[in-house]
């Protein structure tokens, strides 16, 4: 099954999307663009990032950016994912 990390500051909504998500991917989840890469470093491979734009403290295209620079493999943009 595809691997999902699910970055979302809003915790009603990003519940409810692991709920309808889930029938298709293994959903991970985190709370913040702050727990998005300790959840990468956890689990090394995600298949499918989907992430909140406007997040308190960063935005959602920071994270897979971040995680790009760590893993040779995939490409230096922050907008890789």
């Amino acid at each position: 099954m595809p691997r999902l990390l699910l970055v979302d500051d809003d915790n009603r909504l990003r519940r409810a999307a692991a709920r309808v998500l889930e029938g298709f991917f293994e959903v991970t989840h985190a709370a913040n663009a702050t727990e998005a890469p300790a959840q990468i470093d956890r689990s090394a491979v995600f298949d499918v990032p989907l992430t909140d734009l406007e997040m308190p403290g960063a935005d959602g295209i920071d994270p897979p950016g971040r995680a790009g620079s760590r893993d040779s493999s995939v490409a230096p943009s922050r907008r890789s994912w």
